[in-house]
């Protein structure tokens, strides 16, 4: 515990032992839990209603405004963390949550082997999961430089820059998906029946206030974190850690099982995918808040680089599925990637927990 989080929870030291405090604090991380998933799901329903009645496609609403709204937790403990001199725990989360995501897209991708379910994603979703990787890696490539990239004025300059390109990054996906992303096949039929009833200014307002209660569960998140950390001493690269992403990943875990449930894969994969290009885009913010310089140089002998090519490494090959379909249309070949995806992600995991 450093000395910001010790004078936000002055004396916990003494009570780390408590039995009491401990119960405590699982009450509170499952409450919590059980809070942003009914919130989240309450979410994407309205979401559904407004794919069905407004000309948004599937891939905006999933790609950017469910994968914004659903990533609160992780902008919040991107931002507070790094304020309280923590950034390692923001990072690592915003990125683990990333990995936990592609590995739910490769769990699915098993489960629905017969289905050949991986083969099935065309159209722009292929350039938003490109625009993912190419984040991921050169992510991966900032943490693991830090400070050796500081070459004199024109490097110090360079490092304040590196946050800000992540945010044109997502901007520029969100510009791209809204301009080109498209909608499933069941937008046009199911959906417009289903929903022909419902009132679009009641349902964005609804909308909106569920987004605003994501935001406020969030803070909570946060706060119990924090306290977790101080109570188990859990590492951001630790099973801990990863425990923690998953937590903050339930929004988008919910998102996209909603939307998978109803033959929604545009809109389900974009939820993921863009909340993946979204929380790469946080290191700009957790930069503004970070204490010690950049945030980029801060993360100097951090281990968190190896989640960002963890990631990229996941991202990949999903890619190789995705950009040719035809190869992998055989189930003989296309049970490999999934498979491979899973494994990858175990055996990542367990290797940065390890070292």
């Amino acid at each position: 515990m450093n000395s910001t989080q010790q004078s936000i929870f002055p004396g916990i030291n003494n009570l780390t032992s408590s039995p009491g405090i401990q119960f405590y604090i699982w009450f509170l991380f499952l409450l919590m839990a059980g809070i942003l998933s009914f919130i989240s799901l309450n979410l994407v329903k309205n979401a559904e209603i407004i794919i069905a009645k407004t000309k948004l496609g599937g891939a905006f609403v999933g790609g950017v405004l469910i994968s914004a709204i659903t990533s609160m937790p992780e902008f919040i403990t991107a931002v507070s963390q790094a304020g309280f001199g923590n950034a390692e725990t923001g990072i690592s989360d915003d990125l683990g949550s990333n990995a936990f995501a592609i590995f739910l897209i490769m769990i699915t991708g098993l489960l629905l082997y017969r289905d050949l379910f991986l083969v099935k994603v065309k159209g722009f979703t292929r350039v938003i999961i490109l625009i993912s990787l190419v984040s991921s890696l050169f992510y991966g490539i900032i943490l693991l430089i830090g400070q050796d990239a500081i070459i004199g004025v024109v490097g110090q300059y360079a490092i304040g820059v590196i946050p800000a390109i992540f945010l044109i990054i997502y901007l520029i996906s969100t510009y791209l998906q809204y301009k080109y992303g498209g909608d499933d096949e069941v937008h046009e039929t199911v959906l417009k029946e289903k929903f022909k009833n419902k009132n679009v200014r009641k349902t964005f307002f609804w909308f909106i206030i569920w987004a605003i209660l994501l935001c406020a569960a969030s803070l909570g998140v946060n706060f119990i974190i924090n306290g977790m950390q101080i109570v188990y001493g859990i590492d951001s690269n630790s099973a801990g850690g990863l425990i923690l992403a998953i937590t903050t990943s339930l929004p988008e875990i919910i998102s996209f099982g909603f939307f998978m449930k109803n033959k929604q894969p545009i809109a389900a994969f974009g939820t993921l995918i863009g909340s993946a290009i979204f929380n790469n885009s946080l290191i700009f913010w957790a930069d503004l808040a970070f204490r010690q310089n950049s945030i980029v140089i801060g993360q100097r002998g951090s281990d968190t680089f190896a989640i960002a090519f963890l990631v990229a490494g996941l991202l990949a090959l999903l890619s190789l599925i995705i950009f040719f379909p035809k190869f992998f249309s055989k189930k003989r070949y296309y049970f490999i990637i999934p498979a491979l995806g899973v494994i990858s992600f175990v055996v990542g995991w367990s290797l940065i927990i390890a070292y």
